[in-house]
């Protein structure tokens, strides 16, 4: 027979479900059944017989007696002396306790799983074998302090010995066995506080055959009646039927688990797992439970599943090993990633992980809920996977950080893995995307995470694989068909089968459809078709498969219109996960699709089989729920109050929900909404609410609130909800197939107004996909027809906006919609500009421009333009100036500049356009060396007296005025020289900037040398600027330069100022490698030297003819083009005058 099923006992259920702790105790039954042995407490007694002399073997018996608790107590106390004082002690433990090892797999797996689960196991017994079932450590009675820091989570998880254990490997003997011993126990308080604090969780008392043997599990039992018998925790007492309870506490509830003890293990296997499957603080969390036992699905879609249990795992060995190294770290918390296209099998390798995955690690794939795991505390170290991050970057980023802080300050480890398809190189990455939706101090500590190894990139099966593969999926789908000639054949031939399989689909089918999913579809098509195929796509795949499908729904349904119905509607669940066909929203194109099916499936679902049928199609009944005045607060309602969380205890759901920008709340919070009210509606008391309705919009909210009060009142009781289980890709075909052109926009509305993101994250996934798919292109950028649901709309465009064909679509949406969520708004435009500069299509480029201004102009009459509006302009002149478009970026530029005038709020557009003004001036020189640079010196000069001259946007301004300036000189365009000087004297003069100083400096110094002449005026702005900034290399250089000229044109009469010269002597030795500095002082001298000249002064002519002479000779020109003529002149004087 059988064991008894955990179910006959609900007491037992609704503690393993409901309790944050459950304790095993395992005595001296549970030692014999895990080791298969039969030592029990008198045998080990008996045991010890062999080392005794004949007189005492025969008092050892004696003592025995009966073999009461007492007499075996009183037996244990005389052996275990004379073995100790024969110094036989130690060989008779390892030949008994030591001896002893888990055997039965069953039990251990059970023992494993309650390992994994984080419950406490105790024992009476002195061996080792449940720390070697599950591979942990021990700890006993003697460190109470130890034992309480496991009970209190404080510490890992440790096997916890009542009565002490024999280690023999470690050299731990602390057993409790003798009459001093058990006393020592009983007066030792920490032990008994121990034992009082066990007594708080529920107890299931294990191995209970040998009770009466067993003095150390009934001392436990005794204590427990004595001094816990008030408690109203359950202990669960397991035993087998026929055997007799021992004296237990009132609180004691005798379970019968068989009626063999067998069938111990067996029951204990059940009831662990059903404590994996459903604590009831874990479902919140866990979207698929790798230790759900899952029954095999034979429906087509759903044997496709990474979950089902149809095939069992196949490969991947090198990885597996990888994902245990990374499992064995030794930090706390680490994280992964798991790379691999669609359908390439990365989900049910993670999956296969987990399930072998080490007793003291549990593990499941996360649903994406943050403030659920703000309810989760911790119990064991820990693996969570995110299958698919892209388009869910913000919850995600959310439930990361929320599992971070719940196993801050814990003794268990945190493993991250997440799941995806790719990584990208750009600013959209997803993990890029992820992690700018942390907080700071998350992002922080998630980083510190990261693991040290690449992302691991799954590839296409090994050729032993792939065909070991195919061998066993012909092993468990061949019995499902009909048995035909050739299906008869391929049972009897299986492997030259999947050999045949492995040829035809590898000469057919292209190489990046190497995956194990299209693999198992090609499978069952080949077999269908027996064998005479022949395909040349993935869509011609998944077609031939679709109407083989549609054949078994034809059967099922028993109507060919039911079928096409069905499809329809399946086709919106597998778009939105799960449809509802009784409440639904939106454009209800399909009313009559689902009327059809909710009566059909009302008249079968009280014939026998009805189960059958509705799994079958991935369809079951849902109870509507009323929220009645004490319902919990909604979740749009939470999102707008955040402290109604942190009245539930919820500090960090509230602290994340407060991070949330305005837009992000208001979009998630209509996105739930919806699925309870009209969005139009609510759309409509938001204008009222904010003073700005018309009469009309007033009346059409009141009469839309009324219309959707009277459909509710008319909801049945129950709706039939469709809810497929298929992998991604074919969910996506699937939406492709079942849509008519004609009907895409509907579609679409009719999905995003009936599920929360959902159609958002189907869109992100089918655009990497299918980027070639016309249908998925068209629903992807089809706007919804709600104001408040274009939030889904920019979500579901922006991981994947690069792969949107249609952009001038996405243009339009834009265009019509109204400025709810800007930000997200503006952040499509930006993607668009910069997806148009890939394709380097600047003609579009420029068009999206111009189309984009116009947004903004419409927009700003309703709400204030933002700084981020510049950034996407930014963006549009990044792709034309790298296109080096000049007249389409001047034109643009041009445009932004009279918009800007519109904006003096906005002074970032201000720095925009003086910025891009230089990047401009820059781009024309290298177009053209002889362009004309005075119309961005006009524009400039515009911008900066509409926004009075602020320093950021002059220092902007003046970024490339010295290389206009080398431009205008080496153009010889005094005019443009002279403008310049005059825009910069006026940036100076309102700013007191350094670089107006600059410019001013080089445009006089180089008008002067154009001139061969200096007026004083301009002398003294030089020399001004020289003593407010005399460390300025630009303004020293000037000043020399208009200095030789001023004096050179004086020399007769105005001697040059000593001050001066030792200036320009300074400069020219700090700055011996420009040689504009020698040349200037050499210059400076020369004036000096006709000078003195002029007036007779020899010996200062020789002072300055040698200064002269020292530098010409010292300065190095061969960098230059020109050579110096400094020696020249110093060999004309020597000719001219005679100095030496």
């Amino acid at each position: 027979m059988p064991a008894v099923p955990v179910e006959h006992y609900p007491q037992l259920l609704s503690a393993v479900t409901q309790s944050e702790k459950i304790v095993y105790l395992c005595g001296a039954g549970a030692s014999m059944s895990l080791g298969e042995h039969q030592l029990s407490w008198t045998k080990w007694l008996l045991a010890g017989k062999a080392y005794l002399t004949e007189t005492e073997q025969a008092e050892l018996e004696q003592r025995i007696g009966n073999w009461t608790t007492a007499e075996l107590i009183d037996a244990a106390t005389y052996l275990l002396a004379g073995l100790k004082a024969s110094g036989n002690y130690h060989d008779f433990m390892d030949r008994t306790i030591a001896s002893v090892h888990p055997v039965n797999k069953t039990f251990c797996e059970a023992l494993q799983k309650i390992w994994r689960a984080g419950d406490l196991i105790i024992t009476t017994n002195y061996d080792m074998q449940i720390e070697e079932a599950v591979g942990g450590a021990g700890i006993s009675y003697t460190t109470p302090a130890d034992i309480l820091s496991v009970i209190r989570a404080k510490s890992a998880n440790k096997v916890i010995h009542l009565h002490g254990r024999y280690d023999r490997e470690n050299g731990a003997d602390d057993i409790i066995a003798d009459g001093p011993q058990y006393q020592s126990i009983l007066d030792n308080s920490g032990a008994q506080f121990i034992q009082n604090l066990l007594s708080t969780y529920p107890i299931v008392i294990v191995g209970c055959g040998g009770t009466v043997e067993d003095p150390n599990l009934a001392g436990f039992l005794s204590f427990a009646a004595e001094k816990l018998g008030t408690s109203d925790i359950p202990y669960f007492y397991l035993m087998k039927k026929g055997d007799t309870a021992p004296p237990l506490p009132r609180n004691a509830v005798i379970l019968f688990y068989g009626d063999d003890y067998t069938d111990l293990p067996e029951f204990l296997q059940e009831l662990s797992l059903l404590r994996l499957q459903q604590r009831v603080r874990l479902r919140p969390l866990i979207s698929v439970n790798p230790y759900q036992e899952r029954k095999p699905v034979t429906s087509a879609f759903g044997r496709m599943h990474f979950a089902n249990g149809f095939l069992k795992f196949t490969g991947r060995e090198t990885e597996l090993a990888a994902l245990n190294r990374f499992l064995e770290e030794e930090p706390d918390f680490l994280w992964w990633t798991i790379l691999g296209e669609g359908g390439m099998g990365k989900s049910r390798l993670a999956l296969e992980w987990l399930r072998k995955l080490p007793a003291h690690w549990f593990g499941y794939f996360a649903k994406k809920n943050a403030d659920a795991v703000c309810d989760f505390p911790p119990f064991t170290d820990t693996v969570v996977i995110f299958d698919y991050v892209l388009g869910q970057e913000q919850p995600c980023a959310e439930t990361i950080a929320a599992y971070l802080e719940s196993f801050a300050n814990t003794p268990y480890k945190l493993r991250i893995l997440l799941l995806e398809r790719r990584e990208q190189t750009t600013e959209d990455d997803w993990l890029l995307r992820m992690k700018r939706a942390m907080s700071s101090e998350a992002r922080l500590e998630f980083e510190a995470g990261s693991y040290r190894e690449q992302p691991l990139s799954l590839g296409a099966l090994g050729e032993q694989d792939a065909l070991e593969y195919t061998e066993n999926y012909l092993e468990n789908y061949l019995p499902l068909l009909k048995t035909t000639a050739f299906i008869t054949d391929c049972r009897n031939h299986r492997q030259r089968t999947a050999e045949e399989i492995q040829k035809t689909y590898h000469d057919s089918m292209a190489p990046d459809c190497d995956r194990p999913l299209y693999l198992s579809i090609y499978i069952e098509v080949w077999l269908s078709k027996e064998g005479q195929l022949r395909l040349n796509s993935t869509e011609e795949l998944l077609s031939e498969y679709l109407n083989k499908e549609k054949k078994r729904w034809s059967v099922q349904l028993g109507r060919d219109d039911l079928v096409d119905s069905y499809l329809r509607v399946l086709a919106v669940a597998c778009a939105i996960d799960s449809f509802n066909l009784t409440d639904r929203h939106g454009d209800d194109y399909l009313e009559d699709d689902c009327r059809k099916l909710i009566q059909y499936f009302d008249e079968q679902s009280a014939r026998p089989g009805a189960e059958n049928l509705f799994r079958e199609l991935y369809t079951r009944m849902d109870t509507l729920i009323e929220n009645g005045d004490d319902a919990e607060d909604s979740i749009p309602e939470l999102l707008y109050h955040p402290e109604k969380l942190e009245q539930k205890g919820k500090v960090e759901a509230a602290e994340m929900v407060r991070s949330l920008g305005e837009e992000a709340r208001l979009g998630y919070m209509a996105s739930y909404a919806k699925l309870d009210a009209n969005l139009d509606e609510m759309y409509l008391w938001m204008l009222v609410n904010a003073g700005i309705a018309t009469p009309e919009q007033e009346q059409r909210a009141q009469e839309l609130h009324e219309a959707e009060q009277k459909r509710v009142a008319a909801l049945p009781q129950h709706a039939w909800i469709v809810e497929p289980v298929f992998p991604d890709i074919i969910r996506e075909y699937i939406v492709s197939y079942a849509i008519n052109e004609r009907d895409i926009e509907r579609f679409a509305r009719l999905a995003r107004a009936n599920s929360v993101m959902g159609l958002a994250h189907f869109i992100a996934l089918a655009l990497e996909d299918w980027p070639d798919n016309q249908k998925l292109q068209k629903l992807a950028v089809t706007p919804p027809s709600e104001v408040l649901n274009y939030f889904e709309y920019y979500v579901g465009l922006l991981p994947n906006l690069r792969a949107v064909q249609d952009l001038w679509a996405v243009e339009e949406a834009l265009l019509q919609s109204e400025p709810f969520y800007a930000g997200y708004a503006l952040e499509i435009w930006r993607r668009i500009a910069i997806t148009l500069t890939e394709r380097r299509d600047t003609e579009r480029l420029y068009e999206s421009s111009v189309r984009f201004l116009t947004y903004l102009q419409k927009t700003a009459k309703k709400r204030t333009i933002t700084k981020e509006a510049v950034d996407v302009l930014e963006a549009y002149c990044v792709g034309l100036h790298n296109a080096e478009e000049v007249e389409k970026y001047s034109r643009l530029l041009e445009q932004c500049s009279e918009f800007a005038k519109e904006l003096r709020e906005l002074p970032e557009i201000g720095e925009f356009c003086c910025s891009n003004y230089a990047n401009l001036q820059h781009l024309k020189l290298y177009e053209d060396r002889k362009a004309d640079l005075q119309p961005e010196w006009e524009r400039i000069a515009e911008l900066l007296r509409q926004w009075e001259y602020p320093e950021n946007l002059c220092r902007l301004s003046l970024a490339t005025a010295q290389e206009a300036i080398r431009y205008l000189v080496k153009k010889q365009d005094l005019s443009g020289l002279q403008y310049l000087q005059s825009l910069t004297h006026t940036i100076y003069g309102k700013t007191n900037l350094c670089e107006a100083a600059e410019a001013e400096s080089l445009c006089i110094a180089n008008l002067v040398a154009f001139r061969k002449k200096v007026d004083s005026k301009q002398y003294e702005i030089i020399q001004q600027y020289q003593k407010e900034f005399s460390q300025s290399k630009a303004i020293q250089m000037s000043y020399i330069s208009v200095s030789d000229l001023f004096y050179a044109q004086t020399a007769d009469y105005k001697k040059v100022p000593d001050a001066v010269l030792r200036l320009a002597k300074e400069w020219a030795e700090r700055y011996p490698e420009d040689i504009e500095f020698p040349e200037g002082y050499f210059r400076l001298l020369l004036s000096g030297l006709f000078y003195a000249r002029a007036h007779d002064l020899r010996n200062e002519q020789r002072r300055l003819f040698r200064e002269m002479k020292r530098i010409a000779e010292n300065t190095d020109d061969s960098e230059y083009e020109e050579r110096s003529q400094m020696l020249e002149t110093v060999h004309s004087l020597q000719a001219l005058y005679g100095y030496r």
